[in-house]
């Protein structure tokens, strides 16, 4: 069975175990007590470097402390290799410097089987690609056994999202399964007009209105381009994705758990800023 190893481990987040571990527990700690009360079926979580979105990446996962899920569906964007449409590792294992965890064989599969067929099964695209396995830490501290379906998203349309939430639903429905979605939000403005950005994507997230989400990243990248705005929200085809699949699987309810840019950070520059939201989508 094939392993795929970590490809940002003493990079974006400690390579040892015990380090690793303990900063997460402090993350959560900092993030304080769940607060979501209905059935959780979604998040949205950051995927930086741990010291600059690591806390505000706590604020989704505090969400699962108590909670049981047999498979977590991750979409995260692919930074490197092209993708057209979708990637899904269909077998094997994730190994973070916590363990190896299983891929929920049965369930990718099913994802994949639309007609016709909406997803590359090339496993080559996942070898660097960081969206992904940093969340995997995380759900390693906050659950207990549990499978992935790691999936990474290229430049799509909303059509192609909503075929795949279909397949999504399909697959995961009557199960315990959680769906993350990874992203990032703005990327590179300075500090003040990131958060204005931000504040208006994660309201349209909040609506579930995954339709004007492309649009209005558009129009805000125009707005501020000068300001050196390249992207509103660089998972936006797993977050619109993510919106639609929640949706169908009952969720009525979306909360903003937690937002801040990497200015907010000791080692970040308030010049320029990425930033980094916190949702969880429930029932």
């Amino acid at each position: 069975m094939p392993v795929r190893t970590p490809a940002v481990a003493g990079s974006f987040y400690p390579g040892d175990s015990v380090q690793l571990k303990n900063m997460i527990l402090s993350f959560l700690k900092e993030a304080g007590k769940p607060t979501v009360q209905g059935k959780l079926i979604a998040l949205i979580a950051p995927h930086a470097g741990y010291v600059y979105s690591g806390g505000v990446a706590a604020y989704s996962y505090k969400e699962l402390i108590g909670r049981d899920y047999d498979t977590v569906i991750i979409l995260g964007p692919s930074h490197f290799a092209p993708i057209n449409g979708a990637a899904v590792f269909t077998n094997g294992y994730y190994e973070t410097p916590l363990g190896k965890i299983p891929v929920n064989s049965d369930m990718a599969k099913k994802i994949c089987s639309s007609d016709p067929p909406v997803l590359d099964l090339a496993k080559p695209h996942f070898s660097r690609e960081h969206s992904i396995e940093v969340q995997l830490p995380f759900l390693q501290v906050t659950l207990k056994k549990f499978l992935i379906v790691p999936i990474l998203i290229g430049q799509t349309d909303e059509n192609f999202c909503k075929e795949l939430a279909k397949q999504i639903f399909k697959a995961a429905e009557g199960t315990k399964t959680l769906i993350v979605a990874s992203s990032d939000m703005s990327h590179y403005p300075p500090y003040d007009i990131a958060n204005e950005t931000d504040k208006n994507t994660l309201k349209l997230i909040q609506n579930f209105d995954a339709h004007s989400i492309h649009a209005a990243s558009q129009q805000m990248m125009q707005k501020y381009a000068a300001m050196e705005l390249r992207t509103c929200l660089c998972g936006e085809q797993g977050v619109i994705t993510t919106i639609y699949a929640a949706k169908q699987l009952g969720a009525n309810h979306a909360d903003i758990l937690k937002y801040a840019n990497s200015g907010d950070s000791s080692a970040g520059d308030k010049k320029t800023v990425v930033g980094y939201g916190a949702v969880a989508f429930y029932e």
